[in-house]
């Protein structure tokens, strides 16, 4: 399919979009004017007016709009949902629930190694490379050396303390 018929198949859309876009606005004017109507309030209905865009796209993204994309989410621009919408990604929650699901990937890893103090990174890289066999108390060990202090207090034995303890814990 060459660029013109391509472009004359977007056009032929048109009309439906335009459609599209008309049908959804009454649906959900319609459903505001009957809320405002059952809850006593008919006279707002003026204040609000649904506006619809419809947008249309018959092809994959190109690298460099999924460049712009990502440079844009990354500048606090647009939402990682808006993100997944422009790289043709429809299910934006599905989508986020397996990237949970694989935890700390090697690229990650390598992220937060380039940008983290060097215990955060190597608890990165004991998480994302299983194979290196960085062990916990090597973490413990780059986290000692990183910031000079015993390891942080275990939640289970904040709440193991009365009110009494706290009040006579020394502040450090």
């Amino acid at each position: 399919m060459g660029s013109g018929s391509l472009q004359d198949f977007i056009s032929s859309l048109e009309p439906t979009r335009m459609a599209l876009e008309q049908l959804v606005r009454w649906v959900i004017n319609t459903v505001l004017r009957l809320g405002l109507h059952f809850i006593g309030r008919r006279p707002d209905y003026d204040a609000f007016h649904a506006t619809v865009q419809a947008r249309m796209s018959a092809v994959q993204p190109t690298p460099a709009e999924v460049d712009t994309a990502l440079k844009l989410h990354e500048g606090g621009v647009i939402s990682l949902e808006s993100i997944h919408a422009r790289i043709g990604i429809e299910e934006s929650q599905a989508e986020k629930e397996r990237m949970a699901l694989e935890g700390i990937t090697p690229a990650l890893a390598l992220k937060i190694l380039a940008a983290a103090p060097a215990w955060v990174g190597l608890k990165a890289l004991q998480l994302a490379f299983p194979a290196l066999l960085i062990s916990d108390s090597q973490v413990e060990e780059q986290r000692q050396a990183d910031l000079g202090g015993a390891p942080p207090v275990n939640p289970a034995d904040l709440n193991a303390l009365d009110g009494a303890a706290l009040d006579n814990a020394p502040n450090p």
